[in-house]
């Protein structure tokens, strides 16, 4: 850091993941245009923006914490509940207490965790959810099974059992979304929606001068994978400033399929239909 004073360059100093970023640039933006609209009159358009954002991973898990353990009894006296299936696995009645949250706070942690990578990965679902339709979980399975068996001829079926398990599993989280995170979810992308009306108009049409909120240039970094959907966000806010994207990959090529050698000599014997893509080495 010393030297970084007098040079003028730093990093990792602090590291800001971009769905926080996300959120703050909008939150300041959205802040100066609502000002605006309270000193012309025009309360009714103003959309507000929490400090924090909404629909984290923390916020969901309290949440749903908070949803199965105050209506526990309420779910477990209705064997027609959504939730009822997978509660009956875990609650027992000669556990005590403390045991029984522990379990429905792990439920709470792997169903924050799903409904984190659906905003990213699965946001029509998400409205379907939103607006209490079903997926067609059968459908889908076997849409699944049909490009495995183009591939590896010696896969099976899903089994009817598992298919059964996911369809309930379907019907728990669509009753959850809807109930817990539905109107939150609208809200969330009515800020986004009028965040993106404020950067596309004139200045003197949302009182924002969007130069001076904007950094004149962004630098992310990703290591793995970026989601579509904020890619299309970066998409989008590339033309209002230079951004650069900087992504790790070992090579040119897709290396996902580099596999152990073993493991393949191994499987070129006993499945050589499913393993024809791989191959070993660096």
């Amino acid at each position: 850091k010393s030297i970084a004073s007098q040079a003028g360059i730093s990093t990792l100093v602090t590291t800001t993941f971009w769905g926080q970023y996300q959120w703050t640039l909008m939150q300041k933006l959205l802040s100066e245009h609502n000002t605006w609209l309270e000193n012309n009159q025009r309360t009714q358009e103003i959309i507000t923006v929490p400090e924090v954002a909404v629909l984290t991973g923390s916020v969901m898990q309290w949440r749903l914490f908070g949803y199965f353990t105050y209506y526990q009894t309420q779910i477990m006296t209705d064997d027609k509940h959504p939730l009822y299936p997978l509660l009956l696995a875990l609650i027992d009645d000669e556990a005590d207490r403390s045991q029984q949250d522990v379990r429905l706070w792990s439920l709470a942690t792997d169903f924050s965790r799903v409904f984190g990578r659906y905003l990213n990965h699965r946001e029509e679902w998400l409205t379907l959810w939103s607006e209490g339709k079903a997926l067609d979980v059968e459908t889908l399975v076997a849409e699944k099974d049909k490009l495995t068996l183009e591939f590896d001829k010696y896969a099976g079926m899903t089994p009817e059992w598992l298919v059964a398990h996911y369809v309930e599993l379907e019907a728990a989280q669509r009753h959850l979304w809807r109930l817990l995170f539905a109107s939150v979810y609208e809200h969330r992308s009515s800020i986004e929606r009028r965040f993106w009306e404020v950067m596309t108009k004139d200045s003197s049409e949302t009182g924002v001068d969007i130069k001076s909120i904007l950094p004149t240039q962004l630098h992310i970094f990703t290591i793995q994978q970026l989601p579509q959907n904020e890619l299309d966000f970066l998409q989008r806010l590339s033309k209002h400033l230079d951004i650069t994207l900087l992504h790790y990959n070992p090579s040119q090529l897709f290396w996902a399929d580099i596999v152990d050698k073993q493991w393949l000599q191994r499987q070129q014997v006993i499945n050589p239909e499913s393993v024809f893509l791989r191959d070993y080495g660096h």
